[in-house]
């Protein structure tokens, strides 16, 4: 599985990194969306974007929105936003999760059921 982490705060996505190694999953991380963006638009294939919110000139919402109008990819937002924002967020088709230990638990969860779709997948055909 490949895994993208956008987060303009390289600490939280190493920590994130971290988290989600192991069971050969492939992750990179990039501390701006644009060149994320840029990365998908060259062909380089993710099966999930983990993506933070709050980041400089474009947020992570406005990101998976384009990812999302030229791929399959699976997104998510991760952030510690305020209520206003979570709404925003939540009201998108992207799952989101609250920067914190119990949510990052179920960001796991949340990796670990895509690896599973896609291995059924690949199974079935």
């Amino acid at each position: 599985m490949n895994i993208l982490i956008v987060d303009d705060y390289p600490e939280l996505a190493d920590a994130l990194k971290l988290l989600l190694e192991g069971n050969g999953r492939l992750i990179k991380t990039i501390n701006c969306p644009e060149r994320a963006l840029k990365l998908i638009n060259c062909g380089e294939k993710f099966d999930v974007v983990l993506s933070d919110f709050e980041m400089p000139k474009m947020n992570g919402l406005e990101l998976c929105r384009k990812i999302s109008e030229k791929s399959n990819t699976r997104c998510a937002i991760i952030s510690g936003v305020i209520a206003d924002k979570q709404r925003e967020i939540e009201k998108s088709n992207f799952t989101f999760f609250k920067k914190s230990q119990l949510e990052f638990e179920s960001l796991a969860q949340f990796v670990e059921s895509i690896e599973r779709s896609l291995s059924e997948l690949t199974r079935s055909a």
